[in-house]
């Protein structure tokens, strides 16, 4: 046997032999000439690799495929509607995605599946399914409902017009086939006619299906020139096949599931199926679409499935059950991940562009959308900053937004910390502090996407002395005290409605009333309970002192999940009681009002005959949210407690 590689020293060519290149647990290849090499099988693959699909990627270690479907986040759909299928377009860079709810806004597109985008469909009709034809540069959707047209295209995803389907059936999943320039979709209902094609989107043509069962989903693989089909109905037969999506046949299914999805794996060479039913076994795979093994996997309810060439791995998303989403490197080993949110997910779908997965759901408020980590670094999915953007200076300070740093780190605009902030000097923030009792709006700016919120209720006022009655009030209770951390996004709106003081009175002294933020897109309220006025006191023999007033209770939230990162509630201070004098008589001071984190709440009157915010008279609530002081006893003409303060609220951001 000659050497591997070796030069003729007759001719002075370079000889390769029996050389075998590359080999790990998965990958081969090869260069050879000689007879006892053993080549390629006759179907292109290698240890069950397809090659030549392998070849035309770029790939990832599998930790960091792990690290991508470990960390989901939400991010705010453009509307809560029921979002049934998202697509990516590589040429657009964008993500489209269909709904089954909605009115006249059944569309939504991102560049980033961050920033969604509201968009007009062609009708109101029951959205199922969406996909990107590349060479025609055209956004094809199909739906369960309308007459006549139950198709509907764009060449942008921004402008959708309404096409005549080939039938009114409830289609239910639409794939492109490059190699056939064809559309093919697949419905859940109709007589034998239960496919169509179309070569542009526009002109349908209604194709005699294999079986009259409920075909939920269908993909093309290029490497095999074939189509497959799923269903969650029949008897043995939930598969169809077709080399050119006009002829069918059935296939025999692994078991009679509710097969709700279907992908192609090239590089695997594999199929994988999805179930929303089964025991144990709610995935099927198979190299060929005829021959189907079930594999084991999570007993959640499976409707959405695909293939990340780049990771090597396969997604899958559930719309309920104990688990959300799933992946696995070959189809049959399945691991379970912690999704952002237990929202109903309903698809998911893959961007090369930007290594990441976006998923869409039927249910949530304000956050029908996930994302997962960027799973492979590159030009689109991380951004490359401009010297305008960030640059380093000569003397090492690096700047962010600026030219010209003056310190070691230096960012003009906005930021954000994930984590805590160590630091030996001070550690200034920006912040919007309301004091007034009235309603205000703030509007969440550019490069902001977490807020820190101390929120305080309105104080009560004191307790006030009625005429003939000789006993001093007690002080008003203090708002209540919250404070909330929550995750926003840039444009998010927060009403701010500042609690009142409650009124100094003759007699009890008016509650103070709720402090509360409301923030838009659904997210939720936040609410900090105003303080209790002062109890007024009463004759008889003997008679009583007034009671202080109940600071307000802890505050509460609403926040939906993946808002709220940390909530903090306080119980504001009691309002003081009214106290006798050292003699015995009833000549006494006035309870003082409760006081909160900014400071002591006005003092009660010491002096029967003293007015309010006089010398000896009861003091108004000085710092935001205490409690008015109550008046002194000692006479029987009336006399009139102090008023709370207002609440307060303040964003640091």
């Amino acid at each position: 046997m000659p050497d591997p590689l070796y030069v003729n020293t007759d001719t002075g060519d370079v000889v390769v032999g029996n050389l075998y290149v590359g080999q790990n647990t998965q990958y081969a290849s090869y260069l050879s000439y000689a007879s006892n090499v053993t080549p390629p099988s006759a179907d292109g693959l290698i240890n069950g690799v397809n090659i030549t699909a392998l070849n035309k990627r770029t790939r990832t270690s599998y930790a960091s495929a792990v690290d991508c479907v470990r960390t989901w986040t939400t991010r705010t759909s453009a509307a809560d509607n029921q979002w049934r299928s998202v697509c990516w377009s590589s040429e657009l860079s964008l993500f489209v995605a269909v709904a089954q709810s909605g009115t006249g806004d059944r569309v939504m597109t991102s560049p980033n599946g961050i920033a969604w985008t509201a968009r007009t469909s062609a009708a109101d009709n029951n959205w199922r399914s969406v996909c990107w034809a590349s060479e025609l540069s055209l956004f094809v959707a199909v739906g369960a409902s309308g007459t006549g047209n139950r198709v509907m295209t764009s060449p942008n995803g921004i402008t959708w017009t309404a096409r005549t389907s080939a039938a009114d059936n409830n289609w239910f999943s639409v794939c492109w086939s490059s190699e056939l320039s064809l559309f093919v979709a697949v419905a859940q209902t109709g007589t034998g006619d239960r496919v169509m094609t179309s070569p542009d989107g526009i002109a349908w043509t209604a194709r005699t299906s294999a079986a009259d069962n409920q075909w939920n989903s269908v993909c093309w693989a290029s490497e095999l020139s074939l189509f497959v089909a799923v269903a969650d109905t029949g008897a043995g037969n939930r598969v169809m096949t077709s080399q050119d999506g006009i002829t069918w046949s059935t296939q025999t299914s692994a078991a009679d599931r509710g097969w709700f999805s279907v992908c192609w794996a090239p590089e695997m060479s594999l199929f994988v199926a999805v179930a929303y039913t089964g025991t144990g076994t709610r995935v099927m795979t198979s190299p060929d679409g005829v021959a189907w093994t079930t594999q084991t996997s999570a007993t959640d309810n499976w409707v959405s499935v695909c293939w990340a060439p780049e990771l090597s791995l396969f997604v899958a998303v559930s719309y309920g059950g104990d688990t959300r989403v799933m992946t696995s490197p070959d189809g049959i080993t399945w691991t379970v991940r912690i999704p952002a949110s237990y929202n109903s997910l309903f698809s998911v779908c893959w961007a090369s562009e930007l290594s990441s997965f976006v998923a869409v759901a039927i249910t949530g408020t304000g956050n029908r959308v996930m994302t997962s980590a960027i799973g492979m670094p590159n030009s689109k999915s991380v951004v490359k900053a401009l010297p305008s953007q960030m640059m380093v200076s000569a003397d090492g300070n690096v700047g962010v937004g600026t030219t010209t740093p003056l310190q070691a780190l230096h960012v003009v605009g906005s930021g954000f910390l994930s984590g805590s902030v160590f630091a030996t000097g001070t550690t200034p923030f920006t912040r919007m502090t309301w004091t007034r009792s009235a309603s205000f709006s703030w509007t969440v700016p550019e490069n902001v996407y977490r807020a820190d919120v101390l929120l305080v209720g309105g104080g009560g006022g004191g307790g006030g002395r009625p005429a003939n009655v000789g006993y001093g009030g007690g002080g008003g209770g203090a708002g209540a005290l919250c404070r909330v951390v929550v995750q926003v996004v840039p444009g998010d709106v927060f009403t701010v409605v500042v609690g009142a003081g409650g009124a100094g009175t003759q007699t009890t002294g008016t509650n103070g009333t709720n402090s509360t933020v409301t923030i838009s897109g659904g997210k939720g309220v936040i609410t900090a309970p105003g303080g209790s006025g002062g109890r007024v006191g009463a004759s008889g023999s003997p008679g009583t002192l007034g009671q202080g007033g109940f600071g307000g209770t802890a505050g509460t939230n609403t926040l939906a999940v993946g808002t709220l990162v940390e909530f903090i509630g306080l119980d504001g201070g009691d309002g003081g009681c009214a106290i006798p004098s050292i003699t015995g008589t009833v000549i006494g001071a006035g309870g003082s009002g409760g006081g909160t984190m900014f400071g002591t709440g006005g003092a009660g009157a010491t002096a029967a005959s003293g007015a309010v915010d006089a010398l000896t008279g009861p003091r108004t609530g000085r710092t935001p949210g205490s409690g008015g002081g109550g008046t002194a006893s000692g006479s029987s003409a009336a006399g009139s407690s102090a008023a709370g303060a207002a609440g307060i609220c303040i964003i640091y951001f």
